[in-house]
């Protein structure tokens, strides 16, 4: 019996509070569809930023004359043609970490740019390069690669304490 009269009570309140009880579901729904149409554009921006960046690395190595889906690159038998084009490509590398800022796509960017300028021999861009991917990665295996650039350039210029603690 006692449980009849619950019964009862949770449907008379029911009855009475419709419009709140429908209200609450409509709002779960609402926030449900907009925390899946928020996940999925985050999804979507680090797809977009992955193509861009596969399609500047494919780019360069053709214009480099290598296989763009892979392989060793060999050095142009044009001095000045594989400038230029490192040249270009460090610019299109900054322009994808640029614009796709926030997505590990943006670090591996800026770590291509540095690399390429390490190969015309500007250490001081590469290393801003590299610091920019080290930012741009945080924690992660990407930003660990960049600290190794940068302390690899601090070596190089025979800055043992800098090296050391980029290590």
């Amino acid at each position: 019996r006692d449980i009849e009269e619950t019964g009862d009570r949770v449907a008379e309140w029911a009855a009475e509070h419709a419009v709140l009880i429908l209200s609450a579901i409509v709002g779960i729904l609402v926030l449900s569809a907009a925390t899946g149409l928020y996940l999925q554009h985050g999804t979507d921006t680090q797809d977009e930023a992955a193509d861009a960046l596969a399609l500047a690395t494919s780019q360069y190595r053709l214009a480099m004359g290598a296989d763009p889906m892979g392989g060793p690159i060999v050095e142009p038998a044009n001095p000045e043609l594989a400038a230029e084009t490192r040249r270009r490509f460090i610019e299109r590398f900054a322009t994808v970490a640029s614009e796709n800022a926030g997505t590990p796509a943006s670090a591996i960017a800026w770590l291509e740019a540095g690399g390429l300028q390490v190969e015309l021999g500007e250490t001081e861009e590469a290393a801003k390069s590299f610091a920019a991917a080290r930012d741009a990665a945080a924690d992660g295996a990407v930003g660990a690669l960049a600290s190794t650039r940068l302390a690899k350039l601090a070596e190089d210029r025979g800055s043992w304490a800098a090296a050391a603690e980029l290590h």
